[in-house]
């Protein structure tokens, strides 16, 4: 299980490296990175194990990203990358179930062209 920062950025990289195998394009890989890392120092500062989130954490980690003023856009971006990203971990085994939810996505208008 993930308990530490180190074995944290592990996985990350590991997520990463299958993103690659899967022909990701690098600018998507890169963007996972920043937000994977962000999230693990969010982590960081709640002092939360990997394995313990519930939905309700992923909730605090939506409202801080609000709170940093990030756009609907950009936050559904990053709950999305990290949602994938845990659904990566349950394939590995590292943990049971996603706690990221897809009712978290914020209602964002459509671009204009």
């Amino acid at each position: 299980m993930c308990d530490t920062r180190g074995t944290l950025i592990l996985l990350i990289n590991k997520y990463l490296q299958h993103l690659e195998y899967e022909g990701k394009d690098f600018n998507t890989i890169e963007t996972y990175r920043y937000h994977l890392i962000a999230f693990g120092a969010w982590l960081d500062e709640q002092k939360m194990p990997l394995r313990d989130l519930k939905p309700t954490h992923l909730l605090d980690f939506k409202e801080y990203l609000l709170q940093l003023q990030k756009s609907g856009r950009t936050v559904n971006g990053i709950l999305s990358c990290v949602r994938n990203y845990f659904d990566y971990m349950i394939l590995n085994e590292e943990v049971q179930f996603n706690p990221v939810s897809k009712l978290m996505k914020i209602n964002v208008a459509p671009i204009r062209r």
